[in-house]
């Protein structure tokens, strides 16, 4: 019984297992193949194979125990199994495996051909036409006809005869690692049968080019790298190249960290000593006074606490309302109100009482009392035409005079050149007509003085912040020591008229001293070190070299009295201030390194300004008596500290 197997080993090639279906006699192909084969390198490999296939009518069936190879075959659409079974008429039939003989003998006849037409069609005329390479060539094929050698170019020999398994075993996919000769029978040995000489499709010219072992050679060498064979060689070297890599940085990290540790442990103990000390403090309190000059002056005539200033002035307008607080009854029942008489004439226009305003709907108002209109002047190259403020009242009784702010000409100037030039206007409603005594809001002389106080305030506030704006926050404005000057004032309408506000224009100008706060607290620092010196709270800061940072200040700058023409001022100012000694810390760790604990009292003993002390070493291993502050001073730290 003829049984449809095929054995695949592991380093044998695609094309070679597509010849052998493609000569195998059954249409159901059963392939076994060891784990590891090349043919399972890729899914590339097991599709061309299948297509290969079905292009000769035949059906393959994979048996290996490679898992790789059965996902593969898989998803190459290759039915694969674990088992093959193979008839008991195997055993004896000697025709199959002569058969399985001739097969193969062509077959390895058939690769040597196509080979051989690969070769002739690579490369140019010249690219192995070299006579060592033809002598080569003849020597090799020479050779190997007198041994009566069947071609194999690359592929290792194979032991095909077959072992024979009784009826009832299964045969099992063959390991890589088993010899594939293990599933031949050793009995039986395909040398030991005739073979049919194919030697006659050899060609026997060496000028067929049949045979180049140069050419191999060379195509070797050119597609070496390309070899999955070698690709794993050169994958499994790399492998074992990055875990050594991978090791060897475990290790280094480790030692690394290692080294860290024990230097962080020895950092942390190596001897270390902190002292805190707080320092005596003065409280001293002075009044200084010192003159002041301006700065373009000449200083030489001056000693070194004189105080410069500079003066200052700035000027500012302001318009405010204010709601007004009189009460009046209306006892005619006329309409009034107040209008604003405008002049744009050159020559001022006396009018009388009871002269007429016709206002834009026809009403007619009358002046209380008789004014004179200033004529237009000229300010700062502008025309302003004159002006003025006056009641008047209505014509007629009744509520219809009630009316809003207006236009009113002058009835009197018709047909003159002045008719155009002098008018009236209203800002407010006219107010009180009607048949009955009507209650109305009059301007009160209180409401003008408050009108004018909130409005100086206001305009005085105004134009310091902008002198504070200008000067920024070194400089110092005493605001007991500004000079106010209101240069014009008015409120309007005036005492006594019916409104129900007055508005409060200002004009004001300022004048000041201001100085610099960084030269008045130097000042103050050589007025207090003098003092010190003069007087001191103790004998040893007499001695000592102080500057601004041994001093605190707290000072409050009284009233100057200047005189502008005189270009002078004396101030008056009273200073709180806390001194606080020098200690040169360097000095002090020098003294202290290497010292032990109970030698640091004469130490200490040498700066008096030092009030108290407190000192710990680290790390507190060792006895008082024995522990000693580190010889580098880099490790001593002095810390001052306040009570």
């Amino acid at each position: 019984m003829k049984k449809n197997i095929i054995y695949i080993g592991s380093d044998e090639e695609i094309i070679s297992i597509v010849n052998k279906v493609k000569m195998f006699a059954f249409k159901e192909v059963v392939l076994v193949v060891q784990k590891g084969a090349i043919l399972f390198q890729g899914i590339v490999n097991l599709k061309i194979l299948k297509r290969e296939a079905e292009k000769n009518g035949k059906k393959i069936i994979i048996a290996t125990q490679d898992q790789r190879g059965k996902v593969l075959s898989a998803k190459a659409g290759i039915v694969f199994t674990d088992f093959v079974e193979v008839g008991e008429k195997a055993k004896n039939d000697s025709s199959v495996l002569k058969q399985m003989e001739t097969k193969k003998e062509k077959l390895k006849i058939s690769e040597e051909i196509d080979k051989k037409k690969f070769l002739n069609k690579l490369g140019t005329e010249n690219f192995f036409q070299q006579k060592e390479d033809l002598i080569d060539s003849l020597n090799y094929l020479r050779d190997s006809r007198d041994k009566s050698a069947v071609f194999n170019f690359s592929e290792k020999k194979k032991d095909f005869s077959r072992e024979i398994i009784p009826p009832e075993k299964k045969f099992i996919s063959v390991s890589p690692k088993e010899s594939f000769s293990k599933v031949v029978s050793q009995e039986k040995n395909y040398q030991n049968y005739p073979m049919k000489n194919y030697t006659a499709d050899i060609p026997s010219s060496p000028t067929d080019n049949f045979f180049q072992p140069s050419k191999e050679e060379e195509i070797q060498r050119l597609f070496a790298s390309r070899s999955p064979i070698a690709n794993n060689k050169k994958s499994e070297a790399k492998t074992k190249k990055s875990y050594f890599l991978k090791k060897t940085l475990k290790i280094l990290s480790f030692v690394i960290l290692l080294v860290v540790v024990v230097a962080g442990v020895f950092y942390i103990m190596r001897p270390r000593a902190e002292i805190d000390v707080v320092l005596e403090r003065f409280l001293l309190e002075k009044n200084f006074s010192w003159k002041g000059i301006l700065d373009e002056r000449d200083f030489s005539s001056f000693s070194e606490n004189d105080f410069h200033f500079e003066m200052i002035q700035e000027e500012g307008e302001i318009t405010l309302s204010f709601p007004v607080t009189g009460k009046k009854t209306i006892s005619d029942k006329k309409a009034r109100g107040m209008i604003t008489i405008y002049n744009e004439s050159s020559s001022a226009q006396k009018l009388v009482a009871t002269t007429r305003f016709l206002s834009k709907d026809g009403k007619i108002f009358r002046l209380v009392e008789g004014v004179i209109v200033p004529e237009m002047k000229i300010e700062n190259g502008k025309a302003e035409p004159g002006s003025i403020d006056v009641e008047v009242v209505a014509d007629e009784a009744g509520e219809e005079f009630n009316i809003g702010a207006s236009v009113f000409s002058i009835p009197g100037l018709s047909g003159s050149p002045k008719h155009e030039k002098i008018y009236a206007k209203s800002v407010q409603a006219m107010k009180g007509g009607g048949l009955s005594g009507e209650e109305v809001s009059v301007v009160t002389q209180k409401d003008i003085d408050i009108a004018l106080e909130k409005t100086q305030k206001e305009l005085e506030k105004t134009i310091v912040e902008k002198i504070k704006a200008q000067l920024g926050e070194e400089k110092i404005i005493l605001e007991e020591s500004l000079e106010k000057d209101i240069i014009s004032s008015s409120v309007s309408p005036s005492v006594g008229l019916p409104a129900e506000e007055i508005q409060c224009q200002m004009v004001m100008k300022i004048k000041t001293v201001t100085f610099s706060r960084e030269k008045a607290e130097q000042n103050l620092i050589v007025l207090l070190k003098k003092e010190l010196n003069e007087n001191p709270p103790v004998a040893y800061l007499k001695e000592m070299d102080l500057n601004e940072k041994n001093f605190d200040l707290n000072v409050d700058y009284e009233k100057i009295n200047w005189n502008e023409e005189k270009k002078e001022a004396e101030i008056n100012v009273f200073v709180r201030t806390i001194i606080t000694p020098s200690l040169n810390v360097d000095n002090l760790k020098k003294s202290l390194a290497g010292k032990k604990e109970t030698e640091t009292k004469k130490i200490f003993d040498e700066y008096p300004q030092i009030k108290k002390i407190e000192l710990g070493i680290m790390p507190d291993l060792l006895p008082q008596a024995l522990n000693k502050i580190p010889e580098d001073i880099s490790r001593i730290s002095v810390n001052l500290k306040e009570e």
